[in-house]
């Protein structure tokens, strides 16, 4: 799987994992406009058999980011189905091998809490409504609130909007560009540029970029189902 990880451009890697979170919810169109070459019948029978299931995605996530990347003109070519499968299909073998190994020694319902650990959070979703609605309850005080505006730059109703205007432009879109135009949803760019670039960044002072991020001119990747 290393092998086919080093070869794997970031830009490409994390639009194809998009996809496939895309395909396994359903949203085809999405999937196939910027994802593998798959045909309806083969996305409909991934979806069904949890061929491309969050926890999976997110484990090829943090193998990829552990990767040394090798150079070269060899690279993979994340538009060919036949890549995200070897990718899932090495990744598969890797664990069964893995949990062989624990099973030798072990008892298999050790590995239950593993499972649950690994997949409960997934399916009950990273991004419902109670938990913004906890956070909100919890520090919806003068105090906290004034706190935050001094430390952050803008309200946390401002910040929570902006939030949410991200998270909506995600569902349809791998990536946002650093500098997309939110004037649409009444959004500044001083409220875009706090919320995109100074919170990414505790070592900043309130409304201070963090330098990499103010000189790049780049795109902002962000996994579609876990920020808001």
């Amino acid at each position: 799987m290393r092998d086919l990880l080093s070869i794997a451009e970031p830009t490409d890697f994390l639009q194809l994992v998009w996809s496939l979170a895309s395909l396994h919810e359903g949203e085809f169109g999405h999937a196939r406009r910027f994802g593998p070459d798959f045909s309806l019948q083969e996305m409909e029978q991934a979806k069904e058999r949890f061929r491309f299931a969050p926890w999976l995605l997110e484990t090829l996530v943090n193998e990829y980011l552990t990767t040394s990347q090798r150079s070269g003109p060899r690279r993979l070519n994340v538009k060919n189905h036949n890549a995200a499968n070897a990718l899932i299909s090495k990744l598969v073998e890797l664990e069964n091998a893995e949990d062989g190994v624990w099973l030798k020694a072990g008892n298999i319902l050790h590995l239950v809490g593993h499972l649950a650990q690994r997949q409960f959070p997934w399916q009950r979703g990273y991004d419902y409504f109670f938990q913004l609605y906890r956070s909100l309850f919890v520090f919806d005080f003068a105090d906290a609130l004034a706190r935050f505006e001094e430390n952050v730059g803008i309200s946390v109703e401002r910040f929570a909007f902006c939030g949410f205007a991200l998270r909506a432009y995600l569902l349809s879109y791998p990536f946002a560009s650093m500098g997309i135009d939110l004037h649409e949803v009444k959004i500044s760019e001083r409220e875009r540029d706090i919320v995109f670039k100074g919170s990414l960044c505790p070592c900043c002072k309130p409304g201070e970029r963090h330098r990499p991020y103010a000189e790049e001119q780049g795109s902002l990747a962000i996994r579609r189902a876990h920020f808001a």
